[in-house]
């Protein structure tokens, strides 16, 4: 619970939220156990809500839904840390160092949010239009990262933008290809 509350309060205070977080000595793998695989199970579970929204869905594709949803977070998750681990090696500065882990709490943490969106959005469908465009907030705590991950001023634009879409990005194409072949 105590990891849920971490990630509403980095929507509100992003700042004191990574430093907290990046700064500190917080497992990606506690982080992993305790926040990310229950959200991915709770975004499962909220998949019921598609019934509310559509008149000719049948529980088979209630499932259907459920496990694309989950998995493309699930593999969001390994593509962004493996992408921006990469990214990162031309935006740090100059004998900066960027341990593994904590790039990996930096994805977990800003999926989480992104989860968050999609359980409303499948919940409460009178909202989703509001939902849709409330990902690119997400520009917000990552632009708040750059300090604790140690991105060069001059490639922060760039950092922040690229992170931003992969982090967007990457679960909805997932899913689309999921669903397509499903």
């Amino acid at each position: 619970m105590n990891k849920l509350l971490l990630t509403l309060k980095l929507l509100v205070s992003p700042h004191s939220t990574w430093a907290r977080l990046l700064g500190g000595s917080t497992s990606s793998s506690e982080s992993e156990r305790k926040l990310f695989y229950p959200l991915v199970f709770i975004v499962a579970l909220s998949a019921v809500g598609l019934l509310w929204q559509e008149v000719n869905l049948t529980i088979g594709d209630v499932v259907i839904a459920a496990f694309v949803q989950a998995i493309s977070f699930i593999l969001s998750l390994y593509i962004c840390v493996m992408a921006i681990s990469w990214g990162l090696n031309f935006a740090i500065e100059k004998d900066a160092f960027v341990a593994p882990g904590k790039v990996k709490t930096f994805v977990l943490y800003c999926l989480a949010i992104l989860m968050l969106i999609s359980i409303v959005k499948n919940l409460l469908p009178a909202v989703s239009v509001f939902f849709d465009l409330f990902p690119i907030y997400l520009i917000i705590p990552v632009w708040q990262a750059t300090e604790f991950l140690h991105i060069d001023k001059e490639k922060n634009a760039f950092f922040v933008v690229g992170a931003t879409a992969l982090l967007i990005v990457t679960p909805w194409l997932v899913s689309a290809l999921f669903s397509f072949f499903v």
